[in-house]
């Protein structure tokens, strides 16, 4: 049961953590473009409806390289830092609901 209670815990710290508010204001202001095909995301990850886990994959996939602005770039590799905890957060929490599920119904 706690594996369950850590997973869950672990799953919300990962998704609450998506947030790249800095990151998306610059990209409005210096690449167009890229804002525009990631769907004009804002920057928090629950307040705009999913948008901004486009830019959690597009960070992911270093989609940052492709920029031409050195601003962007800057932020988006301290952005990185923070989707990669995300990211294995978010696992980890998966991986400890995955197992933990089948063992509280073992223990019962």
């Amino acid at each position: 049961m706690e594996l369950l209670v850590l997973g869950f815990i672990l799953i919300f710290v990962g998704a609450a953590s998506i947030r790249y508010v800095e990151l998306c204001q610059a990209l409005k202001e210096e690449d167009q473009l890229a804002w525009n095909s990631l769907g004009d995301p804002i920057g928090y990850s629950l307040a705009d409806r999913g948008i901004t886990f486009g830019v959690f994959s597009w960070l992911i996939n270093r989609g940052f390289d492709h920029t031409d602005s050195p601003k962007v770039k800057d932020l988006a590799k301290k952005a990185f830092i923070r989707a990669r905890f995300s990211k294995y957060t978010l696992l980890g929490g998966v991986i400890s609901v995955s197992v933990g599920f089948p063992l509280s119904l073992l223990a019962v």
